[in-house]
């Protein structure tokens, strides 16, 4: 299968046009009306998933900023969990939110900050 860029699509149309102007050249069999469909379903779907991709990158984007701003919020609470949980008995919380952060033994001996 061929994908169909700008360039392509230029020759596409082209062709096209130069069949419709000119059906007695094409071979026997060769449905002109066809090869119409298909152009105009690709020019259909083009403008669709243009529109798609143009909302997933906004989705993303959107998706990538709650997450930055959730984890800054988790960074606060894990902080002042921290600075009160003996006297608010938030020690296995504290314990189990503290495993993100615990360095992992290398092979050779010394340790890496896992992110």
């Amino acid at each position: 299968m061929v994908k169909l860029g700008s360039k392509s699509l230029d020759f596409v149309e082209k062709s096209l046009t130069v069949a419709k102007q000119n059906p007695e050249i094409m071979p026997r069999g060769f449905d002109i009306d066809e090869f119409e469909k298909d152009v105009s379903l690709y020019r259909d779907l083009e403008e669709i998933r243009i529109a798609l991709t143009n909302l997933l990158d906004l989705v993303s984007d959107t998706s990538f900023l709650a997450g930055s701003e959730a984890y800054a919020g988790s960074l606060v609470t894990y902080s002042q969990a921290k600075n009160t949980r003996f006297a608010l008995g938030l020690e296995t919380a504290v314990d189990d939110m503290g495993k993100r952060f615990a360095r992992k033994a290398k092979k050779n001996g010394s340790t890496d900050q896992k992110n």
